[in-house]
């Protein structure tokens, strides 16, 4: 028989105003995965409150809520990860940014990501309730054998098989009336890893072994383009030649995604562009420079493309962007 899922309340009321930061470092690090804190414009006013659970089944699940932070999994931090284990990671009531080296998504309320903990990287928010849920490698390999190939997909959970993923993720937050006591935990669990991994299916396609095939192969020419995107010559004919393969092929692969492969390309130099725009360290360069920078011939399409993007111009962005993410971005670098 199982324990009780019991909960644990950590927060950073009675903490010494100096040491806060460093404080929910520590927890974040001993909770969820080791860390490191940063982007914290005024430590003695920050705030903090977590929920831990004790396991349910294989999974460690953390509700946190904090006040404008950066987490990040430095190169550092990343060697301190005894083992490897995936963070399913769900926004609550705003939306976070995660980064990775090469690219970045922003995490709505109610969708949720996988994180690979030996994959350096960020979460960025200005004032966010997160749920973490937390799975060794082999247990979610289980239910998701693709896992390695999913880590940064995001999956939207107002519908389909995520909303139902994000209904069951949701009814394990601590503190609230549910208790799972005895081999009730592993049911629970089971039907929430499964969930997870219908949602992944629905909108990635890793039903099948031949969807897993496909998958795997679409995540190898993602992260070709993504490391590929300052190149001007890129183009959906050169990713053919890569990976030997036809247009119409790439065609087919991308035919059931909400976008094609060309359209893929588009929207991750604007995002790489609009993070130039606003990183201070690119500040004293035009915004000429940063779209030839990610790509694009002539500011002219490039202005038209990223208004129809962020509703907004390069120029009104730059100047906005540092208010609209909340936090100090000279300590963002992943």
């Amino acid at each position: 028989m199982g324990d009780a899922v019991l909960m644990r309340l950590y927060t950073t009321d009675h903490i010494d105003p100096r040491q806060r930061v460093e404080y929910w470092g520590a927890l974040a690090s001993d909770t969820i995965s080791p860390m490191s804190v940063g982007g914290v414009r005024s430590p003695a006013t920050f705030a903090g409150r977590l929920w831990a659970y004790n396991r349910i089944g294989p999974i460690n699940v953390v509700r946190a809520y904090s006040t404008s932070v950066v987490l990040r999994r430095t190169a550092f931090d990343v060697s301190r990860t005894q083992s490897r284990r995936f963070l399913l990671v769900m926004a609550e009531d705003a939306k976070h940014l995660e980064r990775a080296r090469h690219w970045e998504r922003v995490v709505r309320p109610n969708d949720f990501m996988i994180r690979d903990t030996t994959e350096r990287g960020e979460t960025i928010h200005s004032g966010c309730t997160a749920m973490t849920l937390s799975i060794a490698e082999a247990d979610f390999k289980r239910y998701l054998p693709d896992v390695d190939d999913l880590s940064g997909l995001v999956v939207p959970g107002d519908r389909g098989a995520g909303l139902l993923a994000a209904t069951l993720i949701r009814a394990l937050t601590p503190g609230r009336s549910h208790e799972f006591a005895g081999d009730a935990c592993e049911h629970v669990a089971n039907a929430v890893l499964h969930a997870i991994a219908a949602a992944y299916a629905e909108c990635y396609g890793t039903a099948t072994a031949a969807d897993s095939k496909a998958t795997a192969r679409r995540c190898a020419i993602t992260r070709f383009v993504d490391a590929h995107l300052q190149e001007a010559d890129l183009t959906v004919q050169k990713v053919a030649a890569e990976f030997a393969c036809s247009d119409r092929y790439l065609r087919m692969l991308f035919a059931d995604r909400d976008e094609s492969l060309a359209a893929y390309m588009q929207r991750r130099r604007l995002e790489e562009s609009a993070r130039a725009l606003r990183d201070p360290l690119w500040r004293t360069r035009t915004i000429s420079d940063i779209a030839l920078n990610w790509g694009f011939n002539s500011l002219g399409s490039y202005d038209r493309a990223f208004k129809a993007r962020f509703d907004v111009t390069p120029r009104q962005y730059r100047e906005r962007a540092l208010n609209t993410i909340g936090v100090d971005e000279r300590t963002t670098q992943p």
